[in-house]
């Protein structure tokens, strides 16, 4: 839980404001004001375990998923409002229905608040992969952009080449744990490539055969996530 020093603070002038001036206006202290008090207050505690919560998990691009978090205790409560203001002169009579109605509305309120939690979880995850699985194809990316340029003289291996790195700028960045085996594979083997280009130590038949074997698998890893996708 990460709330804010200011976070805290608004919320608990707005519960001490809210108190002095509820009371100083309701003459009455029936089930009905009290409940209506207690409705209050309990809905303060969850929009400031809300910030907590969303100043924790705060991602880039989860702006929007984040006040959507906001939604449901607000709605509840203005459900409430409208609750208060229509039951209060009957609700010596019917307590255990205001109670029932209190009840419904919270819940309500609370499962579709952990269901939009659940929903900002995966999508924050989802986001995540999507921004790790680029950086992991821009680094390959560059790894071949070195390659085709240190493989130019040769317009056979230069051919190769840019036919992988085509395949590998072209292909999903999004990917699934049973395939990050595959996709480290060719992420060494690309680097030891030009690693083994640059020091003289592969020569041309050496460099074509690692690039047919890395242009077999780029393939194979992107036919296999499309299958299992």
């Amino acid at each position: 839980m990460k709330i804010t020093k200011t976070q805290g603070i608004v919320h608990a002038i707005l519960a001490v404001v809210f108190t002095v001036v509820y009371f100083l206006i309701c003459e009455r202290r029936d089930f009905g004001v009290w409940s209506f008090w207690v409705c209050t207050m309990l809905t303060l505690v969850n929009t400031l375990i809300l910030c907590g919560y969303s100043n924790k998990t705060h991602s880039q691009g989860s702006e929007m998923m984040d006040y959507t978090l906001f939604v449901p205790p607000i709605a509840a409560y203005i459900v409430l409002i409208f609750v208060a203001l229509k039951v209060p002169y009957m609700v010596h009579h019917i307590i255990n229905k205001y109670l029932a109605v209190l009840i419904v509305v919270f819940a309500t309120a609370i499962v579709v608040q952990i269901l939009l939690i659940r929903g900002r979880s995966a999508n924050i995850t989802q986001e995540s992969d999507i921004r790790e699985g680029r950086n992991d194809r821009f680094d390959l990316e560059a790894c071949w952009s070195k390659i085709l340029t240190a493989t130019s003289a040769d317009p056979e291996l230069n051919s190769f080449a840019a036919k992988i790195m085509n395949d590998i700028k072209y292909s999903d960045p999004v990917s699934i744990p049973e395939l990050s085996g595959m996709e480290k594979d060719i992420a060494e083997k690309s680097a030891a490539l030009l690693e083994g280009i640059r020091s003289g130590d592969y020569k041309f038949p050496d460099i074509l055969k690692c690039e047919k074997e890395l242009q077999e698998l780029i393939t194979d890893r992107n036919t296999k996530l499309k299958n299992l996708k």
